[in-house]
């Protein structure tokens, strides 16, 4: 009984061609900064600014104040919650302005300032609250979709041992290890850099990359990738990329750039805002306009405009779809599954039929053996047990499965294991060959 243990696959990195940064959506608020600047593992930090406006904003509706004092404790009240959360508005409207662009940050600065203008203290404080009450819940969402991602950088170790003369290896960061450079990838470790082998021999699970388990084969001339794991054999390895341009490194910058690839339902958003939003402003400057001229009282017209312009305000529809293309991402990353972009969750929308790649995907990974064909007149069972004894100290997937089918089965005598060649044994005066 004789086999070889030659398998693996061809590797396929994952990678793409560099897009330019796009913004999620065209609405010129917030939440465009914390996709773009803050770090993927980063939790949102506690909105203070939000929770004082609020308080401020609950304390000038108190029955408490006498009535000669009412309208200056909302005042003061409702505008400290309107100056401390509303900041990040104002200043987004004025960059939307002087960009000439119409977005919702303007909308909401309008209303907020009419508001005041007429009176209506609370209601121009929750304008703002509620806006910003929005972006939050949109930052919680974005930065989780990030954390799920950030859990694939563990295919991409950070650090490397670097070999240099006849010294010591050294652990170093691996964005620093220059093209050319002789690493050491102990066994079970996961390849920090793309390389060569030039010494050692071992099986790498390249798994996380390609999706096949089935190891291959790491023999003096082999190419590996960052991302895979080593086996039980040590390994010398000559770099041949560098840090940002491995493997790993392109599989986890394509993960971001489709973050940022708009699909076709995200471009169509992004120009009916562009067209809807001052489309509302001129509408609702009409409204009080030819109101206030037909009725002469523009008092009960403007609170109409007001609430027009708030109600009309797209972020709703703004703000969801692009998010949900970015949850989308963020959670099929986590369970291992990279898609490209939006564009490519709407095909698999309009999929009918999928086909899978089964090995990994719909099964372990793990082989068993299904049947024994012995040779000449040994037995089925006595040819498992042999083969079993000279896989014995085997690592390889295949050997696992000779000695699960066998059980127990002595020790040889002398037993080597030959890269790419199979197992050698010497047992009961006996040479195998496995």
């Amino acid at each position: 009984m004789a086999h070889k243990h030659k398998h693996g696959a061809e590797e396929s990195a994952c990678c793409c061609d560099n897009h330019a940064d796009e913004p999620l959506c065209d609405c010129g608020h917030g939440h465009s900064g914390v996709a773009s600047g803050a770090p993927a593992g980063a939790k949102p930090r506690i909105p203070w600014d939000l929770l004082a406006a609020a308080l401020l904003t609950a304390f000038a509706l108190l029955p408490i104040y006498p009535e000669a004092w009412r309208f200056w404790a909302r005042l003061i009240l409702c505008g400290g919650g309107v100056l401390i959360a509303g900041v990040p508005v104002f200043v987004s409207a004025g960059k939307s302005l002087w960009a000439r662009r119409f977005d919702e940050n303007i909308l909401m600065a309008l209303a907020a300032v009419a508001a005041f203008a007429i009176g209506d203290f609370a209601e121009g404080a929750a304008v703002v609250l509620f806006f910003r009450a929005g972006e939050l819940l949109e930052t919680i969402a974005e930065q989780k979709s990030r954390r799920q991602i950030a859990e694939l950088a563990e295919i991409r170790p950070e650090t490397a041992l670097l070999l240099e003369g006849t010294t010591e290896p050294r652990e170093v960061p691996a964005e620093d290890v220059p093209v050319g450079s002789i690493l050491l990838i102990a066994p079970h470790a996961r390849v920090p850099l793309d390389g060569v082998v030039i010494e050692g021999a071992s099986t790498l699970d390249s798994s996380a990359l390609t999706g096949e388990s089935m190891p291959r084969e790491a023999v003096p001339g082999a190419e590996i990738l960052s991302g895979m794991v080593n086996g039980s054999g040590m390994l010398k390895i000559r770099t041949s990329a560098a840090f940002g341009d491995s493997a790993a490194s392109r599989i986890l910058q394509m993960v971001e750039e489709a973050q940022s690839r708009k699909s076709r339902a995200q471009k169509l958003i992004s120009r009916f805002a562009r067209i809807y939003t001052p489309a509302v402003v001129l509408s609702a400057a009409l409204l009080f306009v030819v109101g206030s001229l037909v009725s002469g009282d523009w008092r009960h017209w403007l609170p109409k405009a007001l609430v027009f312009l708030v109600s009309s305000c797209p972020c709703a529809l703004v703000l969801s779809v692009p998010l949900a293309y970015f949850a989308g991402i963020g959670a099929a990353a986590k369970r291992g599954v990279i898609i490209k972009g939006g564009t490519f969750l709407d095909v698999l929308a309009a999929a009918e039929v999928f086909a899978f790649d089964k090995t990994g995907t719909l099964t372990g990974g793990q082989p068993e053996l299904e049947s024994v064909l012995p040779l000449g007149d040994i037995s089925e069972r006595e040819a498992l047990r042999l083969a079993a004894i000279c896989e014995r100290y085997s690592e390889h997937p295949l050997a696992a499965a000779i000695r699960q089918a066998a059980g127990d089965v002595p020790a040889p005598e002398s037993a080597e294991e030959i890269p790419a060649g199979g197992a050698v044994c010497e047992y009961d005066g006996k040479r195998l060959i496995s």
